[in-house]
């Protein structure tokens, strides 16, 4: 896909990290990561990393990425079973998510400078074919509500030179205080950069 793009652009205004899974099995990829998690934070740490050159080619652009409230269930990571997980329930979902914001905070911090904004956001409860697996019977607002915090965090001119934020609506917010760890963030970084050979 980075290749497709590169062939037709020379630069990127936005990206929206914005696909995922949820599993209702404990699934493996062929690299012996998790699935879930595999998809919703490796994923798109690779492929912010493999555009990123597109990203810096233009001044101000903007990485979106979609993560969730459901980051508050982690207290706290077994490390020795990532990226494989030793046993699989919704936490892989949640610590994805979690990852996800980690990912966020870095990525601000080593885009200091560049022109280049990383935000995240929680969109919402969302009536997905993500949510219902994961919690049969409740009921999510419409994907189109869904879509206006990553809108507006990505065209918004209210949020030029914000980064480094986690966002519900319109407003950054503070939430879980392990997300803001530095230690937790650079050791999610690295396991992330492990599985992928890049950032």
């Amino acid at each position: 896909m980075v290749q497709g793009i590169s062939s037709h652009y020379s630069r990127l205004d936005v990206l929206l990290n914005n696909a995922g899974t949820y599993e209702k099995r404990y699934r493996l990829t062929d690299d012996r990561v998790e699935m879930t998690f595999a998809v919703n934070y490796p994923g798109p740490f690779l492929l912010t990393s493999l555009l990123l050159p597109l990203l810096k080619a233009r001044a101000s652009s903007r990485i979106v990425t979609v993560a969730s409230t459901a980051h508050e269930d982690v207290s706290q990571i077994d490390w020795e079973s990532l990226p494989a997980m030793r046993r699989y329930d919704r936490e892989a979902c949640a610590l994805a998510k979690f990852a996800d914001i980690c990912f966020t905070y870095t990525l601000a911090r080593k885009l200091d400078g560049t022109g280049v904004s990383a935000n995240c956001l929680h969109p919402g409860v969302i009536g997905t074919k993500i949510l219902h697996p994961a919690f049969p019977g409740m009921q999510g607002t419409a994907p189109e509500e869904g879509a206006k915090t990553p809108v507006y965090l990505a065209s918004s001119p209210r949020i030029e030179g914000i980064s480094g934020k986690y966002f519900e609506g319109t407003k950054p917010v503070r939430y879980s205080v392990l997300t803001r760890d530095r230690t937790v963030q650079e050791r999610l970084w690295n396991l992330a950069r492990d599985l992928t050979g890049a950032g």
